[in-house]
């Protein structure tokens, strides 16, 4: 492979330990054209690595003064690269500074992609002796990626991946600069309906991980934002449902005819916040608003049902059962809007 023609790889890292030095000098003997470290607010005391790091050939580095996150970290790298690698280079790799991925795995990724001409995703399999924190985070993170995309990944958290050329100042633009960048990344490109393809890669965890910044908490939260804002739109439409059924119902409309006015003032609010703020969906509205409008009859009937059932069971307790009934559709009502309504994200073409 000529010189020119050798992808690029971006390691991002905070805090690196004494083995990162080796793994760099590894990587060099590998077919990299150019590697590309970003000291993303280390302290002082890991001045002397970079140091050493910047007079290798072939290295970089580049410096946040102050901790930055990993997505900006990644940005910076990026942005370096669209500025100084040569019109040949195929992509650039991303890879993670823990040791958790071997030199020959980061090259095996990187050449299915060249071949694919495709991003390219290096996947663990989570099987053996893995961290809990690892596999729980990875568990929780694809179902709920899978349920507000409709596409099924392997590994959604994995930081290695191949990016062809042509599709980093399409990603260089994404507003995050944390964990969630990654995710982003992940979205964007499905709705551009950009292929994928993934290589299996070896699972190697060090001293159980203790070296990633990754928090599974506060950054997993990051990561769920969109769920969390549908969480947050259904709360408020709740209230504003709940609110006009009662009133109806106390002015002495029968529980349908409630229903009727509730869905209708409800159901409007959360279409139009649904699109432009949950989903964030680019299709024609008009498409939308028929699907959206079928699942509101039809949940509604659902919830009418329900609510007529415990009613009749326990009589008098009209509300009450509304409430039971309506719970019992949350989740069922986010899975269908993310992949029947609001679909502008929810294919995906994996290479073979």
């Amino acid at each position: 492979m000529e010189e020119n023609n050798k992808p690029w790889v971006l390691i991002p890292v905070l805090n690196p330990d004494d083995s990162f030095m080796g793994f760099v000098r590894l990587l060099l003997k590998e077919a990299v054209g150019w590697i590309i470290i970003i000291n993303d607010g280390s302290t002082a005391e890991k001045r002397c690595v970079f140091d050493q790091l910047s007079k290798t050939a072939n290295v970089t580095v580049l410096h946040h003064a102050v901790n930055c996150g990993k997505g900006q970290a990644i940005k910076t790298g990026i942005n370096y690269f669209l500025l100084n690698a040569p019109a040949e280079c195929p992509g650039l790799v991303t890879a993670d500074a823990d040791g958790q991925h071997l030199p020959q795995d980061i090259m095996r990724t990187a050449k299915t992609g060249i071949d694919n001409g495709v991003f390219t995703l290096g996947v663990r399999n989570f099987s053996g002796n893995i961290p809990v924190r690892s596999k729980f985070g990875n568990t929780v993170t694809r179902a709920v990626f899978k349920l507000f995309t409709g596409c099924s990944l392997t590994d959604t958290q994995t930081g290695l991946r191949y990016i062809p050329a042509r599709l980093l100042p399409f990603i260089l633009d994404i507003a995050y600069n944390r964990y969630e960048y990654e995710l982003a990344v992940l979205i964007k490109l499905l709705g551009n309906k950009e292929p994928f393809t993934e290589v299996q890669i070896e699972t190697v965890y060090i001293d159980g991980n203790r070296s990633s910044h990754f928090n599974p908490i506060l950054d997993s939260l990051a990561i769920y934002c969109v769920f969390l804002r549908f969480s947050g739109l259904s709360i408020i439409t709740a209230i504003i449902d709940y609110s006009v059924f009662s009133i109806a119902y106390f002015l002495g409309s029968s529980i349908l005819s409630s229903f009727l006015w509730a869905r209708a003032i409800a159901g409007t609010f959360n279409f139009c916040v649904a699109k432009y703020w949950v989903f964030r969906s680019d299709e024609c509205w008009k498409r939308e608003a028929f699907r959206f409008a079928v699942l509101v009859i039809g949940l509604m009937l659902l919830s009418y049902g329900f609510t007529e059932l415990i009613n009749r069971t326990w009589e008098g307790y009209v509300l009450f059962a509304k409430l039971i009934a309506e719970g019992t559709i949350f989740f069922a009502s986010f899975a269908i809007q993310r992949l029947f309504i609001f679909r502008n994200i929810a294919g995906v073409t994996f290479m073979k």
